[in-house]
């Protein structure tokens, strides 16, 4: 922990014997038994006419039928131009403004191509910058860059079909209704990656526009509930909680492939345990940085870290990761190639 700060120790006493009774307490006596009791009941009166009869500060109600809105994850946008455009996405021509828009920026999200401890697979993101046909609209962009486009990163896969498309986006108050291709009817897959390809999904339209919350997949002509032959829950689709398929390790800064110039900061976001983010630096295979930083949260929540790093000129492969505290290897590793100079 950060300044030396050590987790309080347990005060629930180990099992076993019983100890010895001392002195009668405070509660040993039954006319202050008699007080508790009455008091306990007087609270929970008092707490069940506040759940029924609810709150007079406006600001507090809560509606029960609402979407719950996803949550935001650090750094939804860029913080650094990301790469030139490497293809061209047509999206289907009612979605946005016509062809010969500038290119539009977008985040997509991708599986890790190498499987974790319990051999999960979890999801990363990528802001894509690409030149769009048809039109503009950012949820219907992210979506077809995310079905036809292949990650920056070789780390990264996605596993929709070639030919996979989307065929419509359409909204219907806070829950997007996402039309696919036959191709992705037609697609065969594990239970474990179709439900993790439902949340790449998700995770992209709801991270490109932020007042989606939950998506809705219509695919061979019908709404429905699985997907590469699988159910993948109960429509309309919400984010599932970041630490059940989000990385628990990113680097966002930089990208994949950038060029830098000697000094430079590396950005990224961490769920790992005392927000503890190992890092280092290889050239040719040779390790010629490499240290620990703390992330503003962990153990339970996603915090951000970074480090400044500076390097002679060449090509270098930076990797961050959580060391496992049972044998010291470096779990959920994310890397980056980047040239210097």
């Amino acid at each position: 922990m950060a300044g030396g700060e050590q987790y309080p120790r347990a005060t629930t006493p180990p099992p076993g014997p019983g100890r010895h009774r001392g002195p009668r307490g405070l509660f040993d006596r039954p006319v202050l038994l008699a007080v508790v009791a009455v008091v306990a009941v007087g609270v929970a009166i008092g707490v069940i006419l506040g759940v029924v009869g609810g709150s007079d500060g406006g600001d507090d109600v809560v509606n029960p039928v609402a979407t719950p809105t996803p949550s935001v994850l650090p750094s939804e946008t860029p913080s650094a131009d990301p790469p030139s455009p490497t293809a061209t996405v047509t999206v289907p021509s009612t979605a946005g403004s016509p062809s010969g828009a500038a290119p539009v920026v977008v985040p997509v999200y991708y599986l890790g191509r190498d499987a974790g401890p319990g051999n999960r697979h979890f999801l990363y993101r990528e802001f894509r910058r690409v030149q769009t046909e048809g039109g503009s609209d950012p949820a219907v962009v992210a979506v077809q860059a995310m079905l036809s486009l292949p990650p920056l990163d070789p780390d990264y896969t996605s596993p929709w079909p070639d030919g996979a498309a989307l065929v419509d986006l359409d909204r219907s108050g806070d829950t997007a209704v996402v039309t696919l291709s036959d191709e992705v009817a037609a697609h065969r897959t594990d239970a474990q990656t179709a439900t993790l390809a439902a949340q790449q999904l998700v995770y992209t339209v709801t991270a490109a526009d932020r007042s989606v919350h939950s998506v809705r997949l219509v695919v061979g002509g019908r709404d429905t509930s699985s997907l590469f032959g699988h159910s993948v829950g109960t429509p309309p689709l919400s984010r599932a909680p970041e630490a059940k398929v989000v990385a628990p390790v990113w680097i966002i800064d930089p990208y994949e492939g950038a060029q830098l110039g000697r000094a430079f900061t590396v950005h990224g976001t961490a769920n790992v345990f005392e927000a503890t983010v190992d890092y280092r630096v290889l050239r040719d295979g040779t390790e010629v940085r490499s240290g620990a930083v703390q992330a503003s949260t962990g153990s339970g929540t996603r915090g951000e870290w970074s480090v400044q790093l500076t390097l002679p000129a060449g090509r270098y492969l930076v990797e961050a990761f959580e060391i496992s505290a049972e044998d010291g290897r470096a779990l959920f590793v994310d890397s980056k190639t980047v040239r210097i100079g």
